[in-house]
């Protein structure tokens, strides 16, 4: 909630002044975190001040923080007074020693758990004051709470690949910083990158190998240059993953796609398609997501056959052109379980096309079959 540094407040403390600064309507509940000894100094003045300004104050008391103990005590009193989904501005100005550290750690999780609107994190810089006559400056912080969430972002794409999280904060930036109008020049594509890999990543849990594509040509298509100073200006950190999220999904990219409808009907079924579908397998099985990487593996077989029948026109069409490819291949494992005289190329295919099939097969019913599995 930036004020946009044009007005100031002659007040003893910050909570009060940004109770001016943040024209908050009236009835507010304040919660001052006091010690015994911060109670005994400031708290009739707190509660005078407080109310004055037609707002309502509420002292919790917290011990210093000096051991384990009193660390949770202090976690527990901060959880008691945050409600669900409640809106809130945070000061931190007047925190003795590590407890405004113990606050931050205490929101960032109770932001997750309770759903809290953190509306600001704020911090009366004294000494940031050019001179004794100046005006203290209070600095909104709220970036630190990002760069958590980033972090939190980097470690899901990291560990399984999901950028939703990092497409979510990209969005999200682009539009506070719009309406903020604090800067000359606002982005203009972060939202669109952030848009893109919700996307992506939303298709590639569903496990839909050509809208996932699609997403990559889109995000192929993005202005990486203005891209890369818009994160640089807006979002460093998104910039240390940057390369690495664009790098991993743009092998995925169909040769066809568009921003519309009807793009899925000019992709085509050929050997760069196949390869395509198979960097997606690699990703899967990179991700240990074996469930999907099982489902295409099965699917990309049946594309393979589909396209030696000479039948690429129709592939999307099951009782055209999928349903006949599968038939080979079940014949194939038929003809090999039999003992048929095969090449060694029908043998590896029918071997490739049974197993395949039976461990999607277990994955895909959820394991109801008498055999035991084993983890991937």
């Amino acid at each position: 909630m930036p004020w946009g540094g044009r007005r100031s407040s002659n007040v003893k403390c910050a909570p009060l002044a940004l109770l001016e600064l943040l024209d908050w309507p009236r009835g507010v509940k304040v919660i001052a975190f006091l010690t015994e000894q911060a109670a005994r100094a400031h708290e009739a003045y707190l509660k005078e001040e407080v109310e004055k300004r037609g707002h309502e104050l509420v002292t919790v008391g917290i011990p210093f923080g000096s051991n384990e103990k009193e660390v949770w005590e202090i976690f527990n009193a901060i959880a008691q007074h945050m409600g669900q989904g409640e809106e809130l501005a945070v000061d931190l100005t007047h925190g003795f020693r590590s407890l405004p550290i113990l606050m931050l750690g205490a929101l960032i999780f109770l932001k997750e758990a309770r759903n809290l609107n953190l509306k600001g994190l704020f911090y009366g810089a004294l000494e940031a004051r050019g001179s004794e006559d100046s005006v203290e400056p209070i600095f909104d912080l709220s970036k630190i709470v990002d760069m958590v969430e980033m972090a939190h972002g980097a470690r899901i794409f990291r560990k399984y690949g999901h950028s939703d999280e990092l497409g979510g904060i990209l969005a999200r930036i682009q539009d506070e910083v719009r309406k903020a109008g604090a800067v000359a020049e606002a982005p203009k594509k972060l939202k669109s990158l952030g848009d893109t890999l919700r996307e992506l990543s939303a298709f590639l849990a569903e496990g839909f190998p050509l809208e996932i594509g699609n997403a990559a040509f889109k995000l192929k298509r993005l202005d990486m240059n203005l891209l890369k100073k818009e994160i640089a200006d807006f979002i460093p950190p998104v910039g240390l993953l940057f390369d690495e999220i664009v790098a991993g999904f743009r092998g995925m990219a169909n040769c066809e796609g568009g921003l519309h409808g009807g793009w899925k009907g000019k992709v085509a079924l050929d050997f760069k398609e196949l390869l395509r579908e198979a960097e997606v397998v690699d990703w899967y099985l990179g991700q240990g997501q074996e469930r999907l990487a099982l489902a295409l593996m099965r699917e990309l077989m049946v594309n393979r056959v589909i396209l030696s029948m000479g039948n690429s026109q129709e592939w999307l069409n099951y009782s055209q052109a999928r349903k006949p490819a599968e038939r080979r291949l079940n014949v194939l494992t038929e003809m090999r379980k039999q003992g048929h005289k095969m090449s060694s190329t029908q043998e590896v295919l029918s071997d490739w096309w049974k197993t395949v099939a039976e461990r999607r097969n277990a994955t895909a019913h959820c394991g109801f079959k008498k055999e035991t599995l084993s983890p991937s």
